[in-house]
């Protein structure tokens, strides 16, 4: 092990600059272009890397030209330094206190064992803070805490007792003041051996060069990531037949790019200083068996494991035979391994998920790596000595056990995916919905899988051996990586739309940024969230939405604002009361509507207007004083614009999670004694799933519908009592169009009831560029009778993040309510609504 306080031999690796100055120019220049691709395709927007990546290629920079001895110190740092560039001076100063207290008692003068025992109480202190005791800074600092320390601590300490060879200050700080770690929580767990040996431990520019070619591969598993997850992956309500059932678990299973995309982004920045880790993933969907995939995937976690379970676990169990040792030995490993997997979601979350699916897929996963590793060492006696010689009937046999390996898990992450073993089994019995030719044309493809897998190894078998390291393997990496980034930041311009097509152009603006698709959308949005989700989910964008949101962060229906009903409107805002929620306060008049008083009898000469929305209409986040509905009623009553009414008052019944059935439960039990003189209802884009979902959560909470058009629609649709929530999705698809035009319907009926104009404003979301579904619910809405006017283009030209929340919580804050209420009042006058009354209509 070299020590970095001390010059190395070789000259060349301990001068300052010893990179050389051409070979920095080239680097920093791909390095600059892979900065400006982040920045462009907005890579770790929610985790705030996209702050961090500038930071890192400045201290790459100064990073190369310092003396050896300094480099350390310096990229702790550059750690400090992103440290409070993301957190507030409070929460940066704690987390670094609590780190090097950590630290500090691994090094106490006092027995080993006490250490321990002082550490185990550390952790307890530590976890009643994350899981039960919510302060303003524990939802900020503990998961960033707990992914520096929760694994590397225990290598650290395991590290400790046998340390024959003592490291300096800086590397034990630098080794938990890791720069990526203070955006990226699931962090690969880097083992403190592995890092004390690779420091420096090859030629520079090398080392460098690895980091700009792992970064760039990072980047681009993760734009291959949004791909798949903004349109592969299909919702499971909407996989219907073998088709679907193939690309739910195929996509389910290439999710993991984003996993290997963020673990090889963070090795290569660490790489551009001086860290020249391993790599983390090794072409994991070409493994051929199931010990060939747990070498292969998350390499870092499965030395991890064989360090601290695996190996103390064999040799005890050694004197039973190998064999014995082996099959007992491997399943253990994946018990603990479903354990840990809990321990880390607990310190990221805050809860500790121990579930019937998670134990079946490590269980099961144990056993076939088990049984794999037991044929493996019996085969090992038989194999021959000769070389590895390219035949048909080779290529053949390692084709079909490579797509079969990736066959089997995609299965089994599809299951990992699912939250019970019966709504994963309905899932796959859909495939019997299929013809027998769909099986063929499965079975062809699969064919011509196989048939390229043995091209592919032919010529393989072909190329020329790579050469050992040197600098033509320096231009090699360079100058096609250099290449690839350009184009990347080209196809990244939005200019490239013209070029591309429109198709091409929506795929791009979707990938350039890190949104959740549909479902996720829908799904945080509404609250629709019955428990945690499954561990799979740390493949998701969702997942990454949800771990940096704040405790206090949650939605309407889970807040202290509201209190549960025994009808269809399933909670109500409460009345008369006062609270803070998303951190903005909160007012509800007597009659629980977010809004100033009002008498329930209309004052004469007023119009009056009914609000029928759901969180863009409540202003989730913002003051009452600054929701779209208060500002345009001011301009309402600054601007008569000659209107006869002398008065204006928009009653806002909007409640956060609202669907289009609850809105017409409202207008039926509380709109009408206000004597509206029109109802403003208001539409997203996701009108149609929303109303579904809201269907399928009544008929799974064994609600009373009240309303007969949906009683209807589970009448023709079949639904059951005990179906899974995927299921009555399922069956619920054909009608949702129509679930939405019986609503609309009723709206537009309650309104001509009592002699309202009904209007329909359709509002698109702050992160919508090209408004999905528009021209479908609006043709909807027409046909039921609204008045229907449009905000489309309302955030158009803003930048997303001034006109957000926050980069967890989509919704508009002040300054986009106020764009909101601009373009409202706009359309109303052009309308001409406040002079038309119902018969006009």
């Amino acid at each position: 092990m070299v020590n970095p306080e001390t010059p190395d031999a070789n000259p060349e690796m301990s001068r300052p600059g010893d990179i050389g100055f051409g070979y920095f120019i080239l680097v920093a220049a791909q390095l600059g272009l892979l900065v400006a691709i982040i920045q462009q395709f907005k890579i770790g927007e929610i985790t705030g890397f996209v702050k961090i990546a500038p930071l890192v290629f400045i201290g790459f920079v100064i990073h190369a030209w310092l003396p050896r001895s300094l480099r350390l110190p310096f990229f702790f740092l550059l750690t400090l330094s992103g440290i409070f560039l993301l957190l507030d001076i409070t929460s940066g100063i704690l987390l670094v206190s609590l780190g090097l207290l950590l630290i500090g008692i691994c090094h106490l003068p006092v027995a080993f064992t006490t250490r321990i025992i002082l550490l185990l109480f550390a952790g307890a202190c530590l976890a009643v803070l994350r899981g039960w005791v919510h302060t303003p800074w524990s939802s900020l600092v503990m998961p960033i805490l707990a992914s520096m320390f929760m694994f590397r601590l225990i290598l650290y300490v395991h590290n400790l007792r046998y340390e024959d060879s003592p490291a300096s200050l800086w590397q034990r700080l630098c080794y938990f003041f890791m720069l990526p770690n203070v955006c990226f929580l699931f962090f690969p767990v880097i083992d403190y051996n592995t890092y004390l040996r690779t420091y420096y431990d090859n030629k520079p520019y090398l080392i460098y060069q690895k980091g700009i070619h792992w970064i760039l591969r990072g980047i681009t598993h993760l734009l291959l990531y949004r791909l798949v997850y903004h349109y592969l992956l299909p919702a499971q309500e909407n996989v219907q037949d073998l088709g679907s059932v193939v690309l739910f678990m195929v996509s389910t299973y290439l999710l993991y790019l984003q996993i290997s995309g963020l673990f090889h982004l963070i090795i290569g920045v660490l790489c551009l200083f001086g860290f020249n880790l391993p790599q983390t993933n090794h072409l994991y969907f070409l493994a051929n068996g199931f010990n060939d995939y747990w070498r292969r995937i998350n390499i870092y976690w499965k030395d991890f494991m064989m360090k601290l379970f695996y190996y103390p676990i064999y040799f005890r169990l050694q004197k039973w035979g190998k064999t014995s040792a082996i099959i007992i030995s491997i399943p253990l490993v994946f018990i603990c391994t479903w354990m840990l997997h809990s321990y880390q979601w607990f310190w990221l979350h805050g809860t500790f998920p121990v579930t019937a699916v998670d134990g079946i897929f490590w269980g099961m996963l144990g056993v076939l790596v088990a049984v794999n590793a037991w044929f493996e060492t019996r085969r090992r006696k038989k194999r021959s000595i000769t070389g590895p010689a390219w035949s048909f009937t080779t290529a053949l046999l390692q084709s079909m056990r490579i797509l079969g390996m990736f066959l089997f898990m995609c299965v089994l992450w599809s299951f990992w995916g699912s939250t019970s073993f019966n709504e994963w089994i309905t899932l796959l019995s859909v495939a019997g919905n299929s013809p027998i030719m769909d099986y063929l044309v499965l079975l062809l493809v699969l064919l011509l899988v196989v048939m390229l897998g043995i091209i592919i190894q032919f010529l393989a078998s072909r190329s020329r051996p790579a050469s050992p390291e040197s600098k033509s393997d320096f231009a090699r990496s360079a100058v096609p990586s250099s290449v690839f980034a350009l184009l990347l930041l080209l196809i990244g311009m939005p200019e490239a739309g013209t070029v591309l097509g429109p198709e091409a152009a929506e795929a791009v603006a979707s990938v350039r940024n890190n949104r959740l698709n549909k479902q996720d959308a829908e799904r945080l949005e509404m609250g629709y969230y019955e428990g945690l989700l499954a561990p799979s989910s740390f493949t998701s964008v969702l997942w990454t939405v949800q771990s940096q949101t704040p405790k206090d962060w949650v939605n309407t229906r889970e807040s202290d604002v509201t209190t549960d009903t025994n009808d269809m409107l399933l909670y109500e805002l409460i009345p008369s009361h006062d609270a803070m929620f998303k951190r903005a306060k909160l007012h509800t008049n007597s009659w629980g509507m977010r809004d100033k008083e009002y008498n329930q009898e209309k004052p004469a000469g007023t119009y009056r207007i009914a609000l029928l929305g759901a969180s863009y209409g409540m202003g989730e986040g913002v003051e009452n004083n600054q929701t779209f509905e208060t500002i345009v009623e001011e301009k309402l009553n600054q601007n008569h614009s000659g209107m006869d009414s002398t008065s204006y008052e928009i009653l806002n019944f909007s409640v956060g999670g609202y669907t289009l059935s609850q809105k017409v439960a409202q207008c039926n039990q509380k709109v009408q004694g206000f004597s509206p003189d029109a109802i403003f209802f208001i539409s997203h884009t996701a009108e149609i799933k929303w109303a579904k979902n809201h269907l399928t959560k009544l008929i799974r909470e064994k609600r009373d519908i009240t309303l007969p058009y949906l009683v209807s629609i589970k009448e023709k649709a079949g639904i059951e009592d005990g179906m899974s929530g995927t299921e009555i999705k399922r069956r619920l698809q054909p009608y949702e169009e129509d679930i939405v035009q019986y609503g609309y319907e009723a709206i537009v009926s309650c309104a001509r009831n009592h002699d309202a104009l009904p209007v329909w404003i359709f509002l698109p979301k702050t992160e919508e560029e090209m408004p999905e579904n528009e021209v479908k619910i609006t043709q909807l809405a027409e046909d039921a009778g609204f008045i229907t006017i449009t905000l489309s283009g309302v955030f158009s030209g803003h930048d997303p993040d001034l006109i957000q929340l926050a980069p967890w919580d989509k919704h508009p804050n002040a300054w986009g309510h106020k764009l909101i209420a601009d373009k409202l009042y706009e359309q109303m006058r052009a309308h001409d609504l406040l002079r038309a009354s119902a018969g006009d209509g």
